[in-house]
């Protein structure tokens, strides 16, 4: 399906209704301009109302982007979370076949309209592939430098999508909000599993969770957690109702300077997000959590005053890294048995539990 919504000016309407409609099997081949697999819908010069609803899109294929569904505003379009929403939509096993790919193998939002958005309610995004980013949403602006649109993700499930960068959600330069949302068994074989976000913000409400990976890959990278560039944060406004932890992120840099939640509510919901440990080469990694303020830091040891105390303090201390901090519980003494004394020689930060 293509549609192209062209008027003289952003007041103009331009509709379309989709409804009860399955679209498969279709290609968008074309190596350089192959997008919108399944369903392209472009607006210029106009008000873009468009409802999908009970439509499913699925096994399509496209060689460069959008292999499922894409909506793209271009020049002089507009959209609004109400005139723009797909509800009870279904986008399945699409795939993006070039390894040069833009990106968002199940849908592709761009738009060059800084405040234009659309809203999902209800909607199933499983299985799609990209080789390059966004294996089931691509969000990016069209206008380079600037952060526009925003796509609004409701009661909807996003799992089991593929990429290399962003399995499951890829954020470039554009607005990601989760309402009630749970993403689960998404992968990317590099980083950002279930999001990744290059560029723009990225918003999670209510019972929104992302589910982190378990067992052998509880702390693998690209096993659906949140990869965040430099400078990039999850916002959180209110109450996270999801189990916990509602998303493990995977942080650019590890510094205590790295900031990683923003927004009003940090200081109450900041413990119910992991952090990826920091992997220090030949086989160890290094504990980090979040503060109440949002930033990074790392994992206190915890030594109490149990047993043989000494011993234990000692053996933290040998195992310990540059910049890490130890907890005493407790009083500790040295004994005859205590294995000897500490030789402290990094830079390490010993206290007292406040």
């Amino acid at each position: 399906i293509y549609c192209s919504m062209s008027g003289s000016s952003a007041a103009d309407e331009r509709k379309l209704v989709i409804k009860d409609t399955e679209v498969t099997s279709c290609k968008a081949p074309e190596p350089t301009y192959g997008t919108g697999g399944g369903v392209y819908i472009v607006g210029e010069n106009c008000r873009m109302n468009v409802k999908l609803s009970d439509v499913k899109i699925k096994n399509n294929e496209a060689s460069s982007s959008a292999a499922g569904l894409c909506l793209y505003g271009s020049h002089g379009a507009t959209t609004t979370a109400d005139s723009v929403v797909l509800t009870r939509v279904t986008l399945h096993e699409n795939k993006l076949t070039d390894t040069g790919a833009r990106g968002g193998a199940g849908m592709v939002f761009a738009t060059y309209d800084r405040d234009s958005a659309i809203t999902l309610k209800n909607c199933t995004v499983t299985k799609n592939e990209s080789k390059t980013f966004g294996g089931g949403i691509s969000l990016h602006s069209s206008s380079s430098g600037l952060v526009c649109g925003k796509l609004i993700l409701e009661v909807s499930t996003v799992s089991e999508n593929k990429a290399q960068n962003g399995g499951g959600i890829y954020v470039n330069e554009s607005n990601l909000v989760m309402k009630n949302t749970v993403l689960t068994s998404n992968t990317a074989t590099m980083e950002g599993g279930g999001v990744y976000v290059e560029a723009g913000t990225f918003t999670m409400k209510d019972s929104s969770r992302i589910t982190p990976s378990s067992g052998a890959d509880g702390n693998a990278i690209g096993k659906n957690e949140v990869f965040l560039k430099n400078g990039k944060m999850i916002t959180v406004d209110g109450a996270l109702t999801g189990t916990h932890p509602v998303a493990r992120i995977t942080p650019a840099a590890y510094n205590t300077t790295t900031q990683v939640l923003t927004g009003g509510a940090v200081d109450t919901e900041h413990s119910k997000f992991t952090v990826t440990p920091k992997d220090l080469g030949s086989g160890n990694t290094q504990q980090w959590e979040i503060n109440s303020t949002g930033f990074l830091q790392k994992t206190p040891v915890v030594i109490d005053s149990s047993g043989d105390a000494w011993k234990k303090l000692k053996d933290a201390v040998a195992a310990a890294n540059d910049d890490d901090v130890i907890i005493i519980d407790g009083a500790i003494k040295a004994t005859n048995s205590s294995g000897g004394k500490i030789e402290i020689k990094k830079n390490l930060t010993i206290r007292g539990k406040n």
